[in-house]
């Protein structure tokens, strides 16, 4: 069985796309203001803001509600605990730039390339370069992450 420590550097791994929908970027925003707004464990709506409403977002400028960055970032690292698993809870790491906006409606590609390896004590530390498109092929979001193999 071939794993991530016996593959070549320049390794593209399959691309994975996802659906940014409003709905989504909705319960997050909800989801993220119900955190901050103290305790009693129950979701309580957002106010308006450029994330959950089409109208705030115009008047700050944007043609439409935008992702919360984090969402983006959700999802690539979905990717590195399904490739490293355990290697990436153990030591893995993911820094992200945020280059574009992505709106709702948008399809994102996540696509990762292997840009080296180094010895991490007993493991081997695989590097990645990571790319996200929308689906006219800007890219968005850019990083690199990383996980343990053994």
């Amino acid at each position: 069985m071939t794993t991530a420590k016996d593959l070549p550097i320049g390794h593209e791994f399959l691309t994975v796309t996802r659906e940014m929908t409003q709905e989504r970027m909705s319960v997050y925003s909800d989801m993220e203001h119900s955190n901050t707004a103290g305790p009693g464990g129950r979701l309580q709506l957002a106010p308006k803001n450029i994330h959950n409403d089409p109208e705030f977002a115009r008047k700050e400028g944007f043609p439409r509600t935008i992702a919360d960055g984090v969402i983006v970032t959700a999802w690539i690292e979905a990717e590195l605990r399904e490739l490293f698993g355990t290697g990436y809870f153990k030591g893995g790491k993911l820094m992200t730039k945020f280059i574009k906006p992505v709106f709702a409606g948008d399809s994102i590609t996540i696509k990762m390339t292997i840009k080296d390896k180094t010895p991490d004590g007993s493991a081997t530390r695989i590097n990645l370069d990571i790319l996200c498109h929308n689906q006219k092929g800007d890219v968005v979001t850019v990083a690199t992450g990383s996980g343990l193999v053994t």
